[in-house]
């Protein structure tokens, strides 16, 4: 009953901020962004060399985004879309497998919390797996959770035990090498299996296709896992692109699993001011932070495609230089000017469609202020 209660009076605030976005102006986002540089999409894959290329920065942007989307077929639809005769980052594309689970338990029983996407694209020879992010309370709760686990609990557990040598067991057993639990406690084994089966099963059809995971925000968190169980296995990835995720461990464990995963496959990106990417209360006593090895892409400007590469993520060009305290939530799912939502889904609806996609709300525009006002006094603190 409690609980229940809460998640209606979440619902309820989120509701507050909600405006209509509609097929026109989405459409037109695509295609001022493709006017800013040569976007060849159906040219451009991981396979090429160059993870860094814009068209795969979007592409995933936006295999991201699709997960948000009510309904397979309004992803299907997306498959081969094309703006002012540019055809869309995400190409064509088959949906292979589109699942909500029931993923992290709580004091909330039975919410479909977690949804996984699989595509296959016959043109770029790829199978993209990509992790939704946070769409309900349950998954809100995933993020805040603060447990740790540690060296042996890591790796004494099947999803990530290192098998056939696949990656170097570290020594480091103190604890500075620490994982955030609400993040693997998302992601069960049953449901990794799940996931695991069906890319093998691609794969055994199509020997030379590349695996590409992705997320964003708490899915950005759950593609790294899932992209490091992966490894951990044995098997072969092409690239991991993760956008606006939060840290998910320790310096030290997420050195490691970028080493694991290979950092020069593992692109991180952020937007301009983003909160959620830094948002812990460990970052804030310096204990905690995204890898030192792997790239960040870093938009300045969140509505220009312009951006910067860093080298590991304590780089104060890039989204490490910004000060907690001018952090904010406004624009952790613009990149370049695409929006990483179910936005992306009008473009298979076509022209007149719309749908109420949320904002922040100005009817309680006096309680965020006051949540950022809390951050800041607190983070003043430390900065």
């Amino acid at each position: 009953m409690i609980s229940s209660s809460i998640e209606k009076g979440f619902k309820d605030f989120l509701e507050l901020g909600k405006k209509p976005r509609t097929f026109e102006a989405v459409r037109d986002e695509v295609i001022g962004i493709q006017k800013k540089y040569d976007s060849s999409p159906e040219k451009t894959s991981v396979t090429g060399g160059d993870l860094l290329h814009k068209d795969l920065v979007y592409r995933y942007a936006s295999f991201s985004g699709f997960t948000y989307c009510d309904g397979n077929e309004r992803v299907k639809r997306v498959s081969g879309f094309k703006a002012d005769g540019k055809l869309f980052f995400t190409g064509n594309f088959e949906l292979i497998a589109r699942e909500e689970k029931d993923g992290y338990q709580s004091i909330l029983k039975d919410k479909k919390d977690f949804m996984y996407q699989l595509t296959v694209s016959k043109e770029n020879k790829e199978i993209v797996v990509a992790f939704r992010g946070s769409d309900n309370f349950e998954n809100y709760i995933s993020d805040i959770n603060q447990d740790r686990y540690y060296h042996d609990e890591i790796f004494g557990d099947k999803r990530l035990s290192i098998e056939n040598d696949s990656c170097k067991l570290p020594n480091d057993k103190s604890e500075s090498f620490f994982l955030r639990n609400g993040f693997l406690r998302s992601l069960p084994a049953n449901i990794m299996d799940e996931i695991d089966s069906r890319i093998h099963e691609v794969i055994k059809a199509n020997p030379d296709f590349s695996v590409v995971i992705t997320g964003h925000s708490l899915g950005g968190s759950l593609a790294y896992l899932y992209a490091l169980h992966w490894k951990v296995k044995g098997n072969n990835l092409a690239a991991l692109y993760t956008y606006g995720q939060p840290i998910t461990g320790s310096l030290s464990f997420n050195d490691w699993a970028a080493e694991c995963i290979g950092p020069e496959k593992y692109i991180r990106v952020v937007s301009s001011d983003d909160i959620v990417p830094w948002f812990s209360f460990h970052v804030l006593l310096k204990k905690i932070a995204h890898s030192s090895l792997v790239n960040e892409i870093f938009f300045p400007n969140p509505h220009d495609t312009a951006f910067r590469v860093c080298k590991g993520s304590l780089n104060s060009d890039c989204s490490y230089g910004i000060s907690c305290g001018k952090k904010v939530w406004d624009n952790h799912s613009l990149y370049g000017g695409l929006t990483s939502t179910q936005a992306l889904c009008l473009l298979g609806d076509g022209p007149n469609s719309s749908y109420s996609q949320f904002v922040e709300p100005s009817v309680s525009q006096k309680v965020v202020n006051g949540i950022k006002s809390g951050w800041q006094a607190v983070t003043s603190i430390f900065n």
